[in-house]
């Protein structure tokens, strides 16, 4: 339970575990590769073996997997080597003839259990010369396939709560967040995200796609780079520019999250950041107001004149004399400490702009929190 909420815990808990058991060390396997990418918690000897295992792609063709998993789903709860291949196919398939024989953790015996939607193995490594696991060794695994399960279900919740307060964070903020799995499904938006889905941008089945054909190669390309970089840790954002045909585009940037912040508990392997060109990019007068000691009149003119417009424009509409509205830019001027209103521009562009008032299509906020 201690490993659930503090992960560097993992690898001296499942050493522990091997131990109890004639084994030299343990990890903890997810069923689905992509989980496997993530990163599981591994016996500190296991660490190696573990990283060749992935950087080598057998984690995508492991016979062991491909046997134990389907046995373990059926109600067969704690096996071993031999209930999965026989000497003569150990000596003749490739998994076994060049990946296992060459590791000196070359035996394995499992024990299955199920957490949330997701099927584990708790496998046990032993060295070459300790010679294969009987399953009367391992068989009083079971017993503890209930902690085991609670643990990784904690872990499970532990993770995805860190990531929710990641969303709200960026909900504070305003920011257009959505956040992706391994894979590129959607698992979660900010409203802002949302508001943004519908024109230039689709969701289908779970997964973000462009509109425009040309966009949306380079979005899916964008989208596969970051969400499987996450197990060899942060890598540079990706950019891609989504055309749109009623105005400018949008911009997408995609973030692989770091190691640190992605394992095998995880929902979340990327961030995409939207950010529409073609929006009001002037903070709202409140804003300038609050920065400044602004009055709301100074405000409105300030926010104005920072969008680009003529100052004599800008009293007309205010439906104020010229003259005044002089009057109030120097006062505007002295309140920033500017001087020209190209440096006004230029400090105003630096703040957050204001939220917009385009809505979600109706059922995108939900449709995108839910990854649908």
């Amino acid at each position: 339970m201690d490993a659930a909420v503090g992960a560097e815990a993992w690898d001296g808990t499942l050493d522990r575990l091997a131990e109890r058991f004639g084994a030299d060390t343990a990890l903890l396997v997810p069923s689905r590769p992509e989980d496997v990418e993530a990163g599981m918690p591994v016996g500190a000897r296991a660490a190696d073996l573990v990283a060749a295992y992935v950087e080598t792609g057998w984690h995508r063709t492991d016979l062991r997997c491909a046997r134990a998993f389907p046995k373990f789903a059926a109600g067969r709860m704690i096996l071993v080597d031999h209930d999965l291949a026989s000497d003569a196919e150990r000596e003749r398939l490739p998994f076994f003839r060049d990946f296992v024989s060459r590791q000196d953790l070359a035996w394995w015996g499992g024990l299955g259990f199920v957490s949330g939607d997701r099927l584990w193995s708790l496998s046990l490594l032993r060295r070459k010369g300790r010679g294969p696991f009987g399953r009367d060794e391992i068989t009083h695994l079971g017993a503890l396939a209930g902690d085991i399960a609670r643990a990784v279900a904690l872990a499970e919740r532990f993770r995805r709560s860190v990531e929710a307060r990641l969303l709200d964070s960026a909900e504070l903020t305003g920011a257009a967040v959505v956040s992706l799995a391994a894979g590129g499904r959607v698992t979660g938006a900010t409203s802002a995200a949302a508001a943004l889905v519908g024109g230039a941008l689709r969701l289908k089945a779970g997964h973000l796609s462009a509109a425009d054909a040309g966009s949306d190669q380079r979005l899916q390309a964008a989208i596969r780079a970051a969400t499987a970089a996450g197990d060899r840790g942060a890598e540079a954002p990706l950019f891609v520019v989504v055309e749109r045909q009623d105005g400018r585009p949008l911009l997408v940037e995609a973030i692989p999250l770091p190691r640190s912040a992605r394992d095998a508990f995880s929902r979340n392997a990327a961030l995409l950041v939207l950010t529409d060109l073609g929006a009001d990019a002037t903070p709202a007068p409140e804003t300038l107001a609050a920065c400044f000691g602004l009055t709301p009149a100074e405000a409105a003119i300030a926010g104005r004149i920072a969008a680009g417009e003529d100052l004599r424009g800008v009293a007309e509409e205010q439906g104020i004399s010229y003259q005044t509205a002089r009057v109030h830019l120097r006062n505007i001027f002295a309140k920033m400490g500017v001087a020209r209103q190209s440096e006004l521009a230029a400090t105003i562009r630096r703040l957050p702009a204001a939220t917009g008032e385009k809505k979600p299509a109706p059922g995108a906020a939900r449709a995108l929190s839910r990854g649908q």
